[in-house]
């Protein structure tokens, strides 16, 4: 459709305007937020009893201090890359269930060869077409781009089976917890699409459709339409890590350990790492994620002593174990925790923890979803537990969840606690 000059000096005009409200929104904000700041107030109170030169240039730096962090603040970071993704637009989520597809989620041995609902017949009956299909590829992006905030109530966790726990909370803070989703679109979309993140087909074709029911599964958890037919799917990630685990070149997998086989003990981020690292996240506009798991890595993080730290990374995993290897950070030794870290220029906000229970067992995790907290146990068989689990990061107290007797303790146990960039 040809844009004519008219319509675009109006979008023109538009795009100022909203410009415009939202530096005024954000001027708004910052002026209000410095006029409950402690810093700023007591530089007005020093100034207001003794207006000298010197307090009166301490009180503009303390309120210019305060706008420009407000600023910072208001501007939430994005990855390089989310520029080249499908553009994010409100419409319709079409659910592509229906034709088959909860049996491949189930399952635990299955195939990844399978059909998605991409609309109705006249009868009412699904339009059915394999999902390695251009239509079926199609319906998937649409959904991704169309995506909205999730209703806590819809979500449908991943469940328990075959010691799967690790890859569930790798699965429910990369993909479900809110700074997870937003960094990690990329993934999906290369997954959908087939491709590697240098636009090379990803091969061999099971692992291609092995990524495209990784997709399915995400959506399967999201429960957009919130139906009792989507609502009942006993969502099982076993059919997801077997054929990964199968259909991975073993040029590839020989030299990198994280690719697990189902009943074997893996670890989260190793997995993720090794799988994105197929794709091709070395490229420069992938997300740069890195761990810090020496003592000195970690207190430097929390202190912003970055001396030795060119890169301005989009993701920081504090990694602190209870294995008592030499060098290593952990949780009793760690810098006292921040929520909020400013490190090397960026901000940076925990979003989530992946933790291993007392015994070193079990894992769970804590993610954020639209901005509140909730703990996630797959063994729990129970929807996400409202809980601020922020807390636990500074007591050293043991906690379980829902009726389960596994025990947790971020003061004690392994754990990982994800920043991300804000």
């Amino acid at each position: 459709m040809t844009i004519t000059r008219k319509n675009k000096s109006k979008n023109k005009t538009k795009n100022k305007t909203r410009t415009r409200k939202n530096k005024s929104n954000i001027l708004d904000l910052s002026s209000r937020t410095a006029s409950k700041d402690k810093a700023v107030e007591n530089a007005r109170k020093k100034a207001r009893n003794n207006p000298n030169i010197h307090n009166l240039d301490n009180y503009t730096n303390a309120v210019m201090e305060s706008i420009k962090k407000t600023v910072i603040q208001s501007k939430s970071f994005s990855p390089l890359i989310n520029a080249k993704l499908k553009t994010m637009r409100p419409g319709k989520i079409t659910s592509i269930m229906g034709c088959g597809l909860k049996d491949n989620l189930e399952r635990t041995a299955a195939g990844v060869v399978f059909r998605v609902n991409i609309g109705e017949n006249e009868n009412g009956s699904p339009i059915c077409v394999p999902a390695n299909s251009f239509r079926g590829r199609k319906i998937m992006l649409h959904n991704l781009s169309h995506e909205k905030p999730l209703n806590i109530k819809n979500i449908i966790p991943p469940m328990q089976k075959h010691s799967n726990c690790w890859f569930n909370t790798m699965f429910m803070t990369f993909f479900v917890s809110d700074k997870g989703k937003k960094f990690m679109r990329f993934f999906r979309q290369l997954m959908i699409e087939g491709k590697l993140l240098n636009g090379k087909l990803i091969k061999p074709k099971r692992l291609s459709d092995t990524f495209l029911l990784f997709n399915a599964a995400i959506e399967a958890c999201y429960n957009h339409i919130g139906t009792s037919d989507d609502s009942s799917i006993a969502l099982n990630t076993n059919n997801i890590i077997d054929n990964i685990y199968k259909s991975i070149p073993s040029s590839f997998s020989k030299n990198h350990e994280g690719i697990k086989q189902v009943d074997q003990y893996g670890n989260p981020y190793s997995f993720y790492k090794d799988l994105t690292t197929y794709l091709g996240t070395e490229n420069r506009s992938a997300p740069k994620i890195t761990t810090f798991k020496y003592v000195a890595d970690v207190n430097n993080f929390y202190r912003n002593n970055h001396e030795k730290i060119n890169t301005q990374y989009d993701v920081i995993i504090i990694q602190l174990t209870d294995s008592g290897a030499r060098g290593r950070a952990t949780p009793q030794g760690a810098f006292p925790f921040k929520k909020e870290v400013i490190f090397n220029n960026a901000n940076y906000k925990l979003d989530s923890f992946i933790a291993r229970d007392t015994e070193k067992q079990h894992f769970c995790c804590g993610i954020t979803c639209n901005k509140k907290q909730y703990l996630f146990d797959g063994a729990a068989f129970s929807k996400l537990q409202p809980k601020k689990w922020s807390k636990y990061t500074r007591k050293n107290k043991s906690w379980s969840i829902g009726k389960t007797k596994i025990k947790w303790n971020l003061k004690t146990g392994y754990s990982m606690l994800l920043y991300y960039r804000h």
